[in-house]
């Protein structure tokens, strides 16, 4: 047996396998360094008291190891920065009414943490509704008719990081609904003139 290649074998190995344990700490300490944040809107009645209100609530959730501040929250539409205009990205920044026990953008989140902010369905559905009108945000003109666009949320924080989350489907449905109303409006006045 040729006990040098074995050895030779044998420290290539151990060559690697620390090159590789190198690679995975420095992976580690760098996402520990940065925020990791997940993002999600939806759709919630709230009760109170007698009364029920719907709104649509951004939820910023700090699964990283380090505070983050969040600085906006926004909406980015569409497949890509070049194209047809129906195919473009498409970014807004979302504001929010100010209300008693909600904290709205900018604010700093712990690790472990949520905050949510709410805005009332029925003004962002006049908002989505105006869109329709005046520069649709979540419905495209496609050369075979209207479509609902890709949508995501984003969150931005202060030290120039933007994670991306998923729109509830049924807000997203009614959402496109209300632009496509505004849509027709804008046709049918056209037509009545």
């Amino acid at each position: 047996m040729n006990w040098e290649a074995i050895s030779a074998i044998g420290q290539v190995a151990g060559a690697a396998a620390t090159l590789a344990a190198v690679i995975v700490s420095l992976r580690l300490a760098r996402r520990a360094s940065r925020p990791n944040l997940t993002v999600s809107l939806r759709e919630q009645l709230i009760l109170i008291g007698d009364d029920t209100e719907h709104v649509m609530t951004f939820s910023v959730v700090n699964v990283g190891g380090r505070d983050a501040e969040v600085r906006s929250l926004g909406w980015r539409t569409g497949w890509f920065k070049w194209g047809p205009e129906w195919m473009r990205l498409r970014h807004a920044v979302q504001m929010f009414e100010p209300r008693i026990g909600m904290l709205s953008p900018p604010y700093i989140i712990a690790p472990g943490s949520e905050v949510s902010s709410r805005i009332g369905r029925d003004n962002i559905l006049q908002h989505a509704e105006r869109f329709g009108r005046t520069g649709p945000l979540f419905t495209r003109k496609a050369p075979w008719g209207i479509i609902t666009t890709r949508t995501v949320i984003q969150a931005y924080t202060a030290d120039g990081y933007r994670f991306r989350g998923k729109v509830e489907r049924s807000a997203l449905k009614k959402l496109a609904n209300a632009e496509r109303d505004g849509r027709r409006a804008v046709e049918i006045g056209a037509f009545s003139k």
